[in-house]
């Protein structure tokens, strides 16, 4: 890059570019249905696009009337979900582009979590979908035209936005270049308005604050309208809206005008989120209302009860504050990694390493990204910091309300994408007018958005189209061998499973012996593997005679933990075979991941014939 002008780069031009390049090879690389929710995106902007702007809520049930050919178009891809072992190629994706939209033949489906966002937050794809199947396309076609606009409405909208903030301009195209804002703003998801209305409605209050514009009419009619789309589309960033603190008063026609404009904002803004609120309301389902029969294949969180969670907090003093610092502390990987590059239902990551230059050329670009003319005051930056504030509190609160079950002291929900609308709040605070250095800055904002943009193309390609490869071991334990320090031997040489005090010979289902678990004696076959990889497979089967006890896998400190209980199969003898296979969803460097079989009954269980197969990806 030696010899560039970098004065002469525009940064909207150069965000135009690389969005359009990176958003187009992102929208087609990823495979439909595979951006957080986006089946239940899908069928709700449909919703919209009919003129449905509120969720049909019917026999305990809320979600909509959908053609069923949209289904039937998801069907292909659900096995991709969660699943980052799971595959799929050019012939399953183009296959349903031959199934045909039939909009006569409708079923009724369930998304309850879509079901309570505001039409306002499909604009884009419900606009799509609205012109689309009018030309009687296959539902997959609408399906890529409504991510296309969706793409193009946020790359037009970030345009205007680079464009009318002071300064700055080269932070907000890397903030709005990070792998995780390219990726969820091509999708189908609500957050595309929502990033785009944040990020515009900051740049445009900035430009009256720092610039030499007075606010007119006209532009409190504009930022009128913004605090009324912003609230509408999601109310959580309603109090973006109090970052017209930062225009000085002088910039009003009068101190009367300037109290007459700060009320109607305010008024408007709680007044569209009141509004919204009063009307999600009225088709809200707690999990404990829901049809019985469809709850549990809906998206939604067992006992979670949003009016029952509101009363808890009100009823138990400190809980929240408690709820909120678990969060903050137990889900700091989620929302730090989430912030940059979490992909598909959150189970493709970015690199470790990758995340921590992330930050490092965020922060770089936040004090070396100034303006010696734009310096902003000690009371602004406290305005500043307030916002961030109060809207990570209320991301934090509407978790807790939405997704926990009443009286649960941590939210593990919290994802990195809900901080991208104020992500340029946080770093505005390190905002230093003496170290302007566009020498430093675009190379490396280029640099850099070249490089993670095709890192995170490579990892999608990699997830979705190549097959994983993995080494396999395993340990066959059947309980007729021990050590003489409390272990069972197995078929691998100084591989042992723990407890063997629970060896019985009262029952076998091979040999002589198995292990017996009671009340007193719940554990059995434990073993402990260290440094387990994000993507091994852990492949657990038992036989068990009687009826309770389960094979356990668990990361500790609440990690993760997963338990099978439920037999798959039966012999002629009465023994039952249970099989766990679990995916280990983190890297667990210098970590302990247990397997083990825990009893849960009142009498007595046994247990035979342990097998674990490591599968440890290459």
């Amino acid at each position: 890059m030696t010899g560039l002008h970098f004065d002469r780069i525009r940064p909207e031009t150069f965000f135009v570019i690389f969005a359009s390049i990176f958003g187009l090879m992102l929208l087609i690389l990823t495979p439909p249905f595979q951006s957080p929710d986006e089946i239940n995106h899908f069928y709700r902007a449909w919703q919209v696009s009919e003129g449905n702007f509120m969720a049909v809520r019917q026999n305990n049930r809320l979600g909509g009337y959908i053609p069923a050919s949209l289904v039937k178009i998801t069907e292909p891809f659900v096995n991709l979900i969660g699943n980052m072992h799971a595959k799929t190629n050019r012939k399953i994706i183009c296959e349903p582009f031959n199934i045909k939209l039939n909009r006569e033949e409708k079923r009724f489906v369930d998304f309850p979590n879509t079901a309570m966002y505001s039409p306002v937050s499909y604009f884009p794809q419900a606009t799509a979908l609205f012109v689309l199947r009018n030309l009687n396309l296959p539902p997959l076609f609408l399906f890529y035209g409504a991510r296309l606009f969706a793409l193009i409405f946020w790359i037009i909208i970030l345009f205007f936005t680079i464009r009318t903030i002071p300064f700055y301009q080269w932070f907000f195209v890397l903030a709005a270049l990070l792998p995780m804002s390219v990726f969820i703003n091509m999708s189908l998801s609500a957050d595309v308005v929502t990033n785009s209305l944040s990020f515009f409605t900051i740049a445009f209050v900035l430009k009256i604050a720092f610039s030499d514009l007075e606010f007119t009419g006209k532009k409190f009619i504009i930022l009128a309208l913004l605090t009324v789309l912003l609230a509408a589309a999601k109310l959580i960033y309603t109090p973006l809206i109090m970052l017209v603190f930062l225009i000085p008063k002088r910039k009003f026609p009068g101190v009367k005008t300037y109290y007459i404009r700060l009320i109607i904002l305010f008024l408007v803004a709680s007044g569209t989120a009141l509004f919204w609120s009063v009307r999600m309301n009225s088709v809200y389902l707690p999990y404990s209302m829901y049809n019985v029969e469809f709850r549990d294949a809906a998206t939604m969180t067992k006992g979670a009860d949003m009016h029952a969670q509101a009363h808890y907090i009100m009823t138990h003093g400190l809980h929240l504050w408690h709820v909120f610092v678990n969060s903050m502390i137990h889900t700091f990987d989620m929302y730090f990694q989430g912030c940059i590059g979490v992909f598909g239902w959150l189970d493709t990551q970015l690199p470790m390493w990758f995340i921590y230059v992330s930050y490092s050329v965020l922060f770089i670009v936040a004090v070396t990204d100034g303006r010696r003319f734009i310096k902003i005051k000690l009371n602004q930056r406290l305005v500043l910091f307030l916002v961030l504030t109060v809207i990570i509190g209320l991301i934090l609160l509407s978790q807790h309300l939405t997704w926990d079950a009443v009286g649960c002291d941590t939210t593990y929900t919290i994802q990195g994408r809900y901080f991208i609308p104020v992500f340029p709040i946080l770093f505005i605070l390190f905002y230093n007018p003496a170290l302007n250095n566009l020498k430093i800055v675009v190379p490396l904002v280029m640099l850099f958005s070249m490089i993670g943009l095709t890192l995170t193309t490579r990892t999608i390609y990699i997830r979705y189209y190549i097959p994983s490869e993995f080494e396999s071991v395993t340990i066959f334990c059947n309980a007729e061998k021990v050590t003489g320090d409390n272990c069972f031997e197995t078929n691998v040489p100084a591989v042992y499973l723990g407890n063997s005090y629970t060896r019985s010979g009262e029952k076998a289902r091979e040999g002589g012996f198995s292990a017996k678990l009671t009340p007193k004696s719940q554990y059995a076959f434990t073993y402990r593997l260290f440094n387990c990889c994000r993507g091994d497979i852990l492949d657990v089967g038992v036989w068990r005679y009687g009826t309770a006890g389960c094979i356990v896998i668990s990361g500790g400190e609440d990690t993760f933990y997963s338990g099978k209980s439920e037999p798959e199969g039966k012999d002629s003898s009465g023994w039952e075979h249970i099989r766990l296979k679990f995916t280990i969803p983190v890297n667990m460097n210098k970590k302990e991941t247990g397997i083990y079989l825990f009893y849960n009954g009142a009498d007595s269980s046994y247990f035979d014939d342990m097998v674990i197969t490591y599968h440890k990806l290459k």
